[in-house]
């Protein structure tokens, strides 16, 4: 369970994992971004729209992030997230907490694009977001991109998210489904206190919502730090 005070991005996990298990960390105090996960462009492409490589070991794929706390990420770099994930296949990102974060607390895929891809069976679930978005918009508590079939983001808590006096631009969003984005379900997941649009819908296609925004306490209860894991904030140094 180590605490992490760096600069720069925390932990990047860059291509060809599988299986990987990021559990029960605490990241504050992180320059840039606190875990990135998975390619967001190929090396001789500056901004790729369309991963999917020929080898398909390069894809991360079947790593969990899970029981993490992420606070105070972006100091220097607030376009960075608590968790970055580039073009990933079946990552788990569960119960973990957010919060305190200039731009976007968890941000999966990339390319701006409803083509196939290397991204699908995808899992956002049981996670605490809160105050974040506290500088920037045009982003949320969680953030999607592109096609990502057979992909869940199920009975997340978010809450408090709020314009900043900086903000300019788009709205703020407790879910953004950004440019591209389908093959998702949502289900159950709650909101409370958020400003502007609590699921922002962008260019997307065959999205499924399932009773969100219901007042469901059993979905908070559940959300976040879990086990040996609920008390790790008590170890933050502010």
């Amino acid at each position: 369970m180590p605490l992490l005070i760096i600069s720069n991005t925390a932990l990047d996990f860059h291509y060809g994992t599988h299986d990987d298990l990021i559990i029960g960390n605490i990241f504050y105090d992180v320059s840039g971004t606190g875990i990135m996960l998975a390619k967001f462009s190929e090396a001789d492409i500056k901004h790729t729209h369309l991963y999917n490589p020929e080898d398909q070991r390069e894809i991360c794929k079947y790593d969990t992030i899970s029981n993490n706390l992420i606070v105070k990420i972006g100091r220097d770099y607030p376009g960075c997230c608590g968790i970055a994930c580039g073009f990933p296949q079946a990552v788990v990102i569960e119960h973990n907490e957010l919060f305190d974060l200039p731009y976007t607390g968890i941000s999966v895929g990339w390319g701006w694009t409803d083509a196939d891809n290397a991204m699908r069976d995808n899992q956002i679930r049981y996670n605490h977001i809160h105050h974040v978005l506290k500088m920037l918009c045009d982003g949320g508590g969680i953030y999607t991109l592109s096609k990502q079939p057979n992909s869940v983001i199920k009975e997340n808590y978010i809450h408090d998210i709020y314009r900043s006096q900086w903000a300019v631009g788009s709205q703020v969003n407790g879910i953004f489904l950004d440019e591209g984005t389908n093959g998702y379900t949502l289900d159950h997941n709650v909101f409370e206190n958020i400003q502007e649009e609590q699921i922002r819908h962008n260019r997307t296609s065959t999205i499924l919502l399932i009773k969100n925004n219901t007042k469901d306490q059993q979905v908070i209860v559940n959300s976040g730090l879990k086990g040996k894991y609920k008390n790790i904030k008590t170890r933050i140094i502010d």
